[in-house]
């Protein structure tokens, strides 16, 4: 049994770096090729997704689900077949677009600006007051334990997710600004770490250290500050302790309140938060059939989109509500993307579904990063942070929160060019800069421009 998911895996291996190979190869034909985050991203995120918690659970010999506490085959036989037409799908979705490469050589104008007070005191204090009314109660921002259920009735819930993602797009839209970052923001962004330990995202916390470490890091050719430095060490550690040292698990069991006898559940917790693979095996274990819910999660994704405010409470989406039924309301919607598509479009459902989401991936990156307004450039800056973005996308088995997901970081993203006004063009004859300063900003200029590709 173990020799036979050995081979599996390492058959799933082989085609994701075959399918990254080849779509590199056909972005480098191109002379003014996609950036590499845009062609690879969702591929990525599907071996983040699919091959990490399958790898953990080989070299532990079994896979335990979290949600029921039961074992599923290491092998994947109810689910190993949609998993590879998903990454097929992805890369198939993906091709059209790395052959066409961009529309033109992008040289983006880069500006030195800075940000209004007024209106950024307005946006922060007006989404955070949003997100505080959406809480069930304000003790929830430091345990908020909900279940699947009580995200769809509460009145409050769809606020819930976007004033807390929107912070976060204005948060990593500043980090990305090719400029110093000032005390006040590097206090703001602390705060909203914080705040993000209470959320009721599980990897908002994980995606805000690593966009610090990814557009912060000391190679970064922006002129350091010794505070910069400083958060930079301390982030590093939390990644560390996060990720290497059971801290997801912590702040899970902090969020639950259920106690803790054995330490070791801590790293269990964090290893079982990185894992929807195990979820998605059991439902089809337990007697799921491909089809079976024939369109009705794609059919209510209009009446999901509206805000529960206006509508009301109303029922779970079908995907969920099959998946609480199977695994009991405390998953939230833990199995891969496909496996929607799957059970209402059928045994081809992950690959159609993959195909469509990684078209739309590649086509509204490619038309955001072509274009020369103020936010396609700061899509462009924001780079492979949109991975992380498409890892949380991918490992949640609702369309609609992945519409949610990414209209509310780019709600946040325009909350922050609006709050923002340009200064002087760095080499520009009005700029009020001395000479060197002017020097080196055209220099970083450069550099950013030609490495975005």
């Amino acid at each position: 049994m173990i020799a036979d998911a050995w081979v599996r895996f390492l058959v799933a291996g082989v085609l994701w770096i075959a399918i990254i190979a080849v779509l590199e190869a056909v972005r480098r034909q191109r002379i003014n090729p996609l950036s590499w985050w845009i062609v690879h991203g969702p591929v990525l995120a599907w071996g983040a997704i699919a091959l990490f918690p399958w790898w953990i659970a080989l070299q532990s010999g079994f896979w335990l689900v979290p949600a029921t506490r039961d074992t599923v085959p290491l092998d994947l036989p109810a689910t190993y077949g949609f998993t590879l037409s998903a990454l097929i799908g992805l890369g198939v979705g993906v091709a059209p677009f790395a052959f066409v490469g961009t529309t033109a050589n992008r040289v983006p104008v880069r500006v030195r600006t800075k940000v209004v007070p007024w209106k950024a005191v307005g946006a922060i204090v007006l989404l955070f007051v949003v997100y505080l009314r959406s809480l069930p109660s304000l003790s929830s921002v430091w345990r908020l334990s909900r279940t699947a259920q009580e995200v769809y009735v509460h009145s409050s819930s769809s606020f819930l997710s976007l004033s807390i993602i929107a912070l976060a797009g204005i948060a990593i839209g500043y980090l990305a600004r090719q400029q110093g970052l000032g005390v006040v923001g590097i206090v703001l962004y602390l705060a909203l770490l914080v705040a993000a330990v209470g959320s009721a995202h599980r990897y908002l916390i994980l995606i805000l250290i690593l966009s610090f470490l990814t557009l912060r890091h000391p190679f970064q050719r922006v002129r350091a500050q010794l505070a910069q430095g400083l958060i930079f060490l301390v982030v590093g550690a939390a990644a560390v302790w996060l990720i290497g040292f059971g801290g997801i698990g912590v702040l899970s069991v902090l969020r639950s309140g259920a106690p803790v006898s054995n330490p070791s559940e801590y790293t269990q917790q964090t290893l079982s938060s990185f894992d929807v693979m195990g979820s998605a095996e059991y439902l089809f274990e337990a007697g799921g059939q491909p089809g079976q819910l024939k369109g009705a999660s794609y059919l209510a994704i209009p009446s999901e989109l509206v805000p529960h405010v206006l509508l009301g409470s109303r029922a779970t989406p079908p995907a969920v509500a099959y998946e609480d039924n199977q695994l009991g309301p405390a998953t939230g919607a833990s199995a891969p993307l496909w496996i929607e598509g799957v059970l209402n479009l059928g045994p081809f459902g992950a690959l159609f579904s993959m195909c469509v989401v990684a078209g739309l991936w590649c086509f509204l990156l490619r038309r955001a990063t072509s274009s020369r307004r103020r936010l396609g450039r700061t899509v462009t800056a924001i780079g492979p942070v949109w991975i992380l973005f498409a890892y949380q996308a991918l490992s949640r088995i609702l369309l609609v929160a992945v519409i949610e997901l990414f209209a509310s970081v780019i709600l946040g993203l325009l909350l922050w060019n609006w709050m923002q006004v340009e200064d002087d063009p760095l080499g520009g004859s009005s700029s009020a800069m001395s000479g060197g300063e002017s020097t080196d900003g055209m220099q970083s200029a450069v550099l950013w421009g030609t490495s975005i590709a």
